[in-house]
């Protein structure tokens, strides 16, 4: 087995410009991007922006999710059943989109800080709360 043990891949990861680490970190940066099913974020709050103006538009944030419908047996992708699949699989995207943008967008402007700079810029977050300060620190220090 060619594994590294939990050591090992501290001790890399520790090591600084090694490239283990420069590829472990683009690796997580590359996961962890945090992208919308049906396009870029200024996309993405142009339609949720423009669905509000509608008198229909319901806040999905407030409502309970639609149960999804089945497609008939021989899958034809012809007939109502099928169609009407389909049409609820594009809603759930949008739905989902609607939902990231309004619960999943951080507002900190995402650049690096060193550590002598990063409590004045906790402070200038104002961030409230232990909780969310301490998951800064840590993103603070995997950077």
């Amino acid at each position: 087995m060619n594994a590294f043990t939990p050591q090992e891949i501290r001790d890399r990861i520790m090591k600084k410009d090694s490239e283990f680490q420069k590829k472990i970190i683009s690796y997580l940066e590359s996961v962890h991007v945090g992208e919308f099913q049906t396009g870029s974020y200024e996309k993405i709050k142009y339609n949720v922006d423009i669905a509000k103006v509608n008198r229909d538009y319901v806040d999905p944030i407030k409502t309970l999710p639609i149960s999804s419908i089945k497609g008939c047996k021989q899958k034809c992708n012809k007939c109502e059943k099928c169609f009407a699949n389909k049409k609820r699989w594009e809603d759930y995207f949008v739905t989902v989109d609607d939902i990231l943008l309004k619960s999943n967008i951080c507002s900190c402007s995402g650049k690096k800080i060193d550590d002598k700079d990063k409590n004045i810029y906790i402070k200038k977050l104002k961030i409230k709360g232990k909780k969310h300060k301490k998951k800064m620190m840590i993103l603070y220090q995997v950077v």
